[in-house]
């Protein structure tokens, strides 16, 4: 379930990191990984909404980007904007579904420890518990 302090717009930056998480760190998004992605994203939603609308909305606005550059760029600037706009509370949940993710085909990428390390660093938190791992 989502706080009243998480907007439509955070909710679709947050559904933006996640997919591009998903695909462009290992150059594939499997079925293992969307299927967490859509219940992870599922879980900020408010009871009763299903997280359709929200995926369609990332993935239209995923693919107006015409490189892997270009979406790690805008992955880049949400993840900002989200530490400007998150508590620390909600920054960590990110992070920690971000793992999730990267976790869920059983294999982790290069890309993916990197995509982490450069959230952790954005999001201004060290090491502990969040972390992933090959």
């Amino acid at each position: 379930m989502t706080d009243s302090q998480v907007t439509s717009i955070q909710l679709r930056q947050i559904g933006f990191l996640f997919l591009t998480f998903g695909q462009v760190t290992d150059n594939q998004l499997d079925a293992a990984e969307m299927r967490v992605i859509a219940d992870r994203l599922q879980t900020w939603l408010p009871e009763g909404v299903v997280v359709t609308d929200l995926l369609r909305e990332v993935i239209d606005e995923y693919r107006t980007f015409g490189s892997e550059d270009e979406r790690r760029m805008q992955a880049s600037e949400y993840a900002h904007t989200l530490h400007e706009s998150l508590s620390d509370q909600y920054q960590k949940r990110v992070l920690r579904d971000v793992i999730l993710i990267g976790k869920a085909d059983g294999r982790v990428s290069d890309g993916e420890l990197g995509f982490v390390a450069a959230l952790k660093s954005i999001f201004g938190i060290a090491g502990g518990d969040l972390e992933l791992h090959h």
